[in-house]
């Protein structure tokens, strides 16, 4: 299993998020955990779409579809070697 974490703002508000790669033959996928430290961490998952962009699966907070992107390119950022 592997995992990274990235510290990122959202709404001005400081975030520390864990990424957790789930190994499954169908797809493949992380799950995200968001630590803001100041309330229940939230919980989600991405999975790469028939594209093979990184996407939020709902359910997931709203702002974390409006970051999407950023969420996605700290997917590329940092997979590991042998899933390029």
């Amino acid at each position: 299993m592997s995992e990274f974490n990235i510290p990122m703002i959202v709404d001005n508000i400081r975030y520390q998020f864990t990424f957790t790669r789930i190994h499954s033959p169908l797809a493949e996928k992380y799950f995200v955990t968001a630590n803001n430290f100041l309330s229940e961490p939230f919980s989600f998952e991405m999975k790469k779409d028939e594209a093979a962009n990184w996407k939020v699966i709902l359910p997931a907070p709203e702002w974390a579809m409006e970051i999407e992107q950023k969420l996605a390119a700290a997917i590329q950022e940092n997979l590991p070697v042998n899933s390029i």
